[in-house]
């Protein structure tokens, strides 16, 4: 499918080491759209035509908007669903209180997490690692910083001691 100024939509990356471009581009009918994957390859006539439409800085630039908006989107759903199971009460618009149940001390998380063997494929020890990485990414010092690769890595972090090695570098 060619790419021109008249079918183009949007483009961003859709992979990690942004190397794979999704492109919308307007289908025959009206209010007709399709998704069309690119490499990042100067020689394809494709990347070309693409590149003849929109910069690569613009692409970079729509990915971060478009993964920002995500983000927040996301943060909205959960603070939604948190609402409405009780774990956040809400008062005129402004949170009030969250119930949190600690269930370790610091030297005992430090202790599980250095000493015990941890199951990683365990379903319940996946779902936490997928917590401790939003909460990872939600720090200020991590949300602000432009360290692509560290936050590649920490999505990719395998481990608990991964995720707190890979933060501490930020």
């Amino acid at each position: 499918m060619e790419i021109t100024k008249d079918n183009f939509v949007s483009a961003r990356f859709c992979d990690n080491d942004r190397t794979q471009i999704e492109v919308f581009v307007k289908g025959d009918n009206k209010d007709e759209v399709f998704p069309y994957i690119i490499e990042l390859d100067p020689n394809h006539p494709d990347y070309k035509n693409l590149i003849s439409i929109i910069s690569l800085p613009e692409i970079h630039d729509y990915t971060d908007e478009w993964c920002n908006q995500q983000r927040r989107k996301f943060r909205e759903e959960m603070i939604d669903i948190a609402k409405k199971e009780g774990i956040i009460k809400e008062t005129k618009g402004n949170i009030k209180e969250v119930e949190v149940k600690v269930e370790y001390t610091l030297e005992e998380l430090i202790s599980k997490i250095f000493v015990e063997k941890i199951d990683y494929e365990n379903e319940e020890v996946k779902e936490q690692m997928f917590k401790a990485k939003l909460t990872a990414f939600e720090l200020p010092f991590v949300k602000d910083s432009d360290k692509r690769d560290l936050k590649a890595k920490l999505r990719k972090a395998e481990t608990f001691k991964d995720i707190i090695s890979i933060t501490s570098q930020f």
